[in-house]
């Protein structure tokens, strides 16, 4: 998997008049590297110059990230449960400025890998403009590593200049104390999006090591990235009951095994190399392959049974209309005692239905699939790739290529007229044609 470089160089410099002994103590010259790109590269009015690098203090980000470590690190972003401004307090760096200027660096995690994200931006007051605009996916524990010697170096800095009894320096140490069950319960906090050491968490703690008992690593953690805290013991409940329901069913589809055996033959070494929705669209493209679809629009679920071969005796059986999936699960799927899966898709219209199952259909087709995984709204890894899939299965990039390949852009009313035509929502098509570059896509104009 093609992983970005990560790097924050400081030098420490006078701080000539500032005030606060945190802040003169960690005056430094700051620049963030990715892929060797400059994050706060700035226009400084004042000075007339463009430059790679700021300076200010490190104490106040130093603190930020290591009040906010486990959400940084493992707060997958769900938009359903956590509005947009309270995530960007935990995870986007220009929070941490206190009168300095930094830079809009978003830090987003999808589980194993944490996405970057930064745009310029203006500083009138200070006379800077940040420059640089970019995206970039990072191994989460290379980032981690980062940012644990970055802290450190904050850190042993003020410990050099005789500043004792910081926030920071306790919080620090606090966080290098914890045994591995502790550890356990700050991450499973933090993909709730909770601070491990407010007070509040402390009615979840039960319920959190229930749950850590009760369901596999992957389901745990899509779960917690979809729920809100205040909803969890009800809805652990509902999960709980879900799954044991749908693992007692004895439906059995032979030929489903026997399909993902074949699908996931070869491929599982493959998917080390990329990135999560690269694998989806793979995936999705192989399974077609395999299939021979006839048609270029799938319908109805009904129409997924009968690419597989299945009759809709058989098809329909396992596939539970469901509305009672907990939070705003979008689908489920859980192997049942005879090896075969039983779906769950929320009711809704059936382009909804469609590619909601498509999704759950990825999770049961791929090498990570341990017996049950959840279909959400939040944005890991895991959940971009079974989208990616869903999208590619339905409205094949190569497809919607060859109908635009004698135009550079296209309009919102074609791009509903496609959706026609493969029996999907336009939103999918319109996806689709973005992520893979086919083509521009015309903004409507309001009257």
């Amino acid at each position: 998997m093609p992983f970005s470089r990560f790097k924050i160089v400081h030098e420490w410099q006078d701080p000539l008049g500032a005030r606060g002994e945190e802040l003169r103590a960690t005056w430094a010259r700051l620049d963030i590297l990715v892929n060797d790109e400059s994050v706060t590269r700035v226009d400084d009015r004042f000075l007339k110059g463009v430059r790679d690098g700021i300076y200010g203090p490190l104490y106040p980000i130093a603190e930020w990230i290591a009040m906010n470590w486990w959400c940084l690190l493992h707060e997958v972003y769900s938009p359903r449960r956590t509005g947009r401004e309270d995530y960007l307090r935990r995870h986007s760096l220009a929070v941490a400025y206190e009168g300095y200027v930094l830079p809009s660096l978003v830090i987003q995690p999808e589980g194993s890998c944490i996405h970057l994200q930064w745009q310029p931006s203006l500083f009138e007051t200070s006379g800077v403009s940040f420059l640089s605009r970019g995206v970039a996916t990072l191994e989460r524990t290379a980032l981690e590593e980062e940012l644990r010697c970055f802290v450190s170096s904050v850190v042993a800095r003020l410990e050099d200049q005789g500043v004792t009894g910081t926030l920071l320096a306790e919080e620090w140490a606090a966080l290098h104390t914890l045994d591995p069950e502790e550890r356990a319960f700050c991450r499973a906090a933090a993909q709730l999006g909770c601070d491990p050491f407010s007070p509040s968490v402390d009615s979840i703690v039960e319920i959190v090591t229930g749950l850590a008992d009760a369901l596999s690593p992957p389901v745990m953690e899509e779960f917690f990235a979809m729920i809100a805290p205040k909803d969890l013991r009800e809805q652990a409940q509902v999960l709980q009951r879900f799954l044991d329901e749908a693992m007692a069913k004895g439906q059995e589809i032979e030929s489903l095994p026997d399909l993902r055996r074949e699908i996931i033959n070869g491929m599982e070494s493959a998917f080390q190399y990329e990135m999560p929705w690269e694998q989806g669209y793979r995936s999705a493209q192989r399974f077609r392959s395999l299939l021979a679809p006839a048609k270029n629009g799938i319908e109805s679920v009904e129409d997924i049974g009968a690419l597989l071969g299945i009759g809709n005796a058989n098809w329909l059986h396992p596939i539970n209309r469901s509305t009672a999936l907990p939070g705003q699960m979008n689908a489920a799927v859980v192997t049942g005692k005879k090896g075969s899966p039983t779906f769950a898709i929320r009711e809704g219209d059936e382009p909804t239905r469609v590619f909601a199952l498509c999704r759950a259909f990825y999770e049961y087709l791929m090498p990570t699939y341990s017996g049950a995984a959840l279909v959400t709204p939040a944005y890991s890894e895991r959940q971009k790739a079974n989208r990616a899939f869903a999208a590619e299965f339905i409205a094949p990039a190569d497809q919607l290529r060859e109908r635009l390949r004698s135009t550079g852009s296209v309009t919102d009313e074609y791009i509903n007229e496609l959706a026609g035509e493969f029996k999907t929502s336009s939103l999918v098509v319109r996806h689709q044609i973005s992520n893979h570059r086919i083509a521009e896509i015309e903004e409507t104009l309001p009257y």
